[in-house]
């Protein structure tokens, strides 16, 4: 299975699988309509329902991602300068992508309801970027991020008419910023950062949509880099311990309430991304000194084993349709510089390299 020759004419930079990819040079959309159905899995994350990369812009498979049926159709974005950091789709047509308009150093927001093949521009005169963004219905959503006002402040806004408007909401910490945002319901739900008073990771936690507290956790140094849940109780953060080089990650089992953190044999890794289909079944991928990492756990994470993974140097992206199905994206290998996708039928005891290897950027 190949990927149109296409897309890889231009530089890229992806991030996420699941999937999202970004560049700072000019907005283009790749939309892909195929015919292949039920491939993708149905879940707390509706990130997964759609195959998505920017690439200063993006394309969008509405069903199975590597269907080689239909051709691909190209569209702009309407801002050439935005710097994408996350998106949310709550069906194949509404989505949301947020991040900054570099032209002007603002925080924006870019709405679509047709598949990507228009976005609506949502500007805010607001001096930062949004991280994390997160829809609980059409008409309801949230941004987090951080404002580079006189101060860094954790940024948190709120919208009840699809974004055509954003209010902001207070954070209980008045220094630091937010990373990423998920809900488990239409009120319940964690945003995680950093707290620059302290130094230290920061959660936070709603259960009305409305206001935020502070929860308690076995803090860290440095700042979470992602949160994620698979159902209302289970979920979990990472981050990276910037002061003793180490990454670490937290598992609650009480819907945030407490947190632990969890052992793991990659002391001298960092972690990008991590991906759990339910409660037990997950993986959290990385880099570990030279090599690539990717580490599984079918225990919620009390226990991690390293998987084989072919000789990369770096695992920055992973998404799963199910246990056996899934996806990572990957850098190079020794003495050369790339990133490619690859797909695992059988739970990642083997790998399928499906793209062309792109030269000029990462996932």
């Amino acid at each position: 299975m190949n990927w149109a020759s296409m897309i890889w004419k231009t530089p890229v930079t992806f991030t996420k699988l699941a999937f999202v990819a970004i560049n700072n040079e000019n907005g283009r959309i790749l939309n892909r309509k195929v015919d292949k159905q039920n491939e993708y899995k149905e879940g707390l994350h509706m990130k997964t329902r759609q195959f998505i990369l920017f690439f200063a812009g993006f394309f969008i498979a509405t069903q199975s991602p590597f269907a080689q049926t239909l051709p691909w159709t190209l569209y702009p974005l309407p801002l050439n300068s935005a710097q994408v950091q996350d998106f949310y789709f709550l069906n194949k047509d509404s989505g949301w992508v947020a991040g900054t308009d570099a032209s002007v150093n603002r925080a924006v927001i870019m709405s679509t309801g047709n598949a990507g093949q228009n976005w609506r521009v949502q500007s805010l005169d607001i001096d930062g970027t949004f991280m994390g963004i997160h829809f609980t219905a059409h008409d309801t959503g949230y941004a987090v991020g951080v404002n580079y006002g006189s101060t860094t402040t954790p940024l948190i806004l709120k919208t009840m008419d699809g974004g055509n408007s954003w209010l902001p909401q207070i954070s209980p910490v008045n220094n630091g910023g937010l990373v990423d945002v998920v809900f488990t319901s239409p009120q319940v739900g964690y945003a995680v950062g950093f707290n620059s008073d302290a130094q230290k990771t920061l959660i936070l936690r709603t259960t009305d949509g409305e206001t935020w507290s502070k929860i308690n956790h076995p803090e860290q140094n440095g700042t979470f880099k992602k949160v994620f849940f698979a159902d209302d109780n289970y979920g979990w953060a990472f981050g990276f311990d910037d002061v003793n080089l180490t990454p670490y990650i937290l598992q609650t089992k009480n819907s945030g309430i407490n947190w632990t953190k969890l052992s793991h044999p990659a002391a001298n890794g960092r972690f990008n991304d991590l991906y759990f289909v339910n409660s037990d079944t997950g993986w959290i991928v990385g880099k570990q000194e030279a090599d690539a990492l990717l580490l599984f756990t079918d225990n919620g994470g009390d226990t991690w084993t390293s998987e084989n993974v072919p000789s990369f140097n770096n695992v920055t992206a992973i998404n799963f349709f199910t246990p056996k199905h899934g996806f990572i994206a990957v850098q190079g290998q020794a003495g050369q510089s790339f990133t490619t996708i690859l797909e695992t039928e059988n739970g990642g005891a083997s790998w399928t390299e499906l793209s062309d290897r792109i030269t000029d950027g990462y996932i």
